[in-house]
């Protein structure tokens, strides 16, 4: 979906297919499965914006409400998802731990 206020960016959140109505959301800057509650706040957390470097076709995914907070991999257990900030965004210096691409299921 876009935002009004940024019409060029798209934001989306990630349901689950096994667990209805359960959704990726960050939580004390780890990412987990959690159900979804009627509330502005898990909305934002549940809620990423994507970028895209054209060049390599891979993306990335910023938390709406948590700085330059973006997804990785958890660098220690390479089992989890995390957020981690970063003090300014250039491909150039992205490691694999924050990069993703969309795979299509047939």
């Amino acid at each position: 979906q876009n935002s009004i206020e940024d019409p060029m960016s798209i934001y989306l959140s990630f349901s689950s297919l096994s667990l209805p109505n359960y959704y990726l959301r960050h939580f004390l800057k780890r990412i987990r499965l959690s159900k979804y509650e009627e509330s502005d706040i898990f909305r934002k957390d549940a809620t990423f914006k994507v970028s895209e470097d054209k060049q390599s076709s891979v993306f990335i995914f910023a938390a709406i409400n948590f700085g330059q907070s973006y997804i990785s991999v958890d660098s220690k257990t390479k089992a989890a998802l995390i957020l981690t900030e970063l003090d300014s965004l250039s491909w150039s210096t992205l490691n694999e731990t924050f990069l993703f691409d969309f795979v299509v299921q047939s």
